[in-house]
């Protein structure tokens, strides 16, 4: 009777350990359901597979934007990339939490390139210029008178002519005028004596040099200038007496002469002017010879008289013509 209840308890001990290995084998076989099922029942934030855990990060998207290369004369510009970085809201998974996304943009930008010049010093500025120039052309239309005075006597010549002028007139825009001027011309008269006697016809050229120095007080479009005349008179003349035809006669003679003038010019354009005056002088002072020579004689040698004279007689020179403003 012992002996069967020993084998009936060592029968029931080997079908309750056999029963508890059974029960453990199921419950670690049924365990990944229950975690499952407690996963999904708590939170996004965990799950039971690491890959759907934790979502993926986000791709970046890059955009590059390149601007066209321009050239400068320094040289070739090197393009300059500058980058933006836009970050986009974060989006959140029901798997897990989203990094956010980023999109970078390039955009490439020319490089301006400079090269070292050498040093240039700088040139001054020219100082404006003040006042204006005209140089005329003008017709000029001498008439004159003098007293010669010579070994017989005096001698009184009267004369007209033409001839041509190109004068510089300088005027300043503080009023301060000045000219200088040449003439060459024809010119022919006729001599008197004291006594009312008639000389020998003369004729021949002039030529004539003067300097000047006055104001123009007006300036702007019409120039109206006065100016103290100098100048320097020479005449080479050579005649004989009418329907006498046996002496021959010639004279040359040069001259200071002193003065003025008047003058009036109207510019009709910027570089163009209408001008006209007139010269009024004396002759300070004068020499020159008187020569003769007559023909129904044998004798060669000619016939010379001195001339001379101081303060002697009144010149009148108008003129008119055109001039270049500058």
């Amino acid at each position: 009777m012992q002996h069967y209840c020993t084998k009936v308890m060592l029968a029931a001990t080997l079908i309750f350990t056999a029963s508890s290995f059974a029960q453990t084998d199921d419950y670690y076989a049924e365990q990944p359901s229950d975690t499952q099922s407690y996963s999904d029942g708590q939170s996004n934030d965990y799950s039971s597979d690491a890959a759907q855990s934790y979502a993926a990060p986000a791709p970046q998207q890059t955009y590059i934007i390149q601007q066209p290369q321009q050239q400068y004369n320094q040289g070739n510009a090197v393009p300059q990339q500058r980058t933006y970085i836009v970050q986009q809201p974060q989006q959140q998974y029901n798997q897990g939490n989203a990094v956010p996304q980023q999109t970078t943009y390039i955009v490439q930008q020319p490089q301006q390139q400079y090269y070292s010049r050498p040093y240039v010093q700088p040139q001054p500025a020219k100082p404006k210029k003040s006042g204006r120039s005209l140089q005329s052309l003008n017709f000029v239309f001498p008439i004159e008178n003098e007293t010669w005075k010579i070994d017989d006597g005096e001698l009184e010549w009267n004369s007209f002519g033409f001839g041509f002028n190109w004068t510089r007139y300088w005027v300043s825009d503080n009023g301060y005028s000045s000219l200088f001027g040449l003439s060459t011309g024809y010119i022919t008269g006729e001599t008197q004596s004291k006594i009312g006697r008639r000389g020998p016809d003369l004729d021949g050229m002039n030529f004539n040099m003067k300097f000047g120095w006055g104001m123009a007080p007006v300036s702007d479009p019409l120039i109206f200038a006065f100016h103290f005349l100098m100048g320097i008179d020479i005449k080479a003349l050579e005649g004989e007496y009418p329907n006498y035809h046996d002496v021959d006669y010639s004279v040359a003679n040069i001259d200071l002469v002193l003065g003025g003038d008047l003058i009036l010019a109207f510019q009709v354009s910027n570089n163009i002017a209408l001008i006209g005056g007139v010269d009024i002088t004396t002759n300070f002072l004068g020499i020159g010879v008187l020569t003769y020579d007559i023909r129904y004689t044998d004798d060669e040698d000619n016939e010379n008289e001195a001339i001379r004279y101081m303060f002697s007689g009144l010149n009148i020179v108008p003129h008119i013509g055109i001039a270049f403003v500058f």
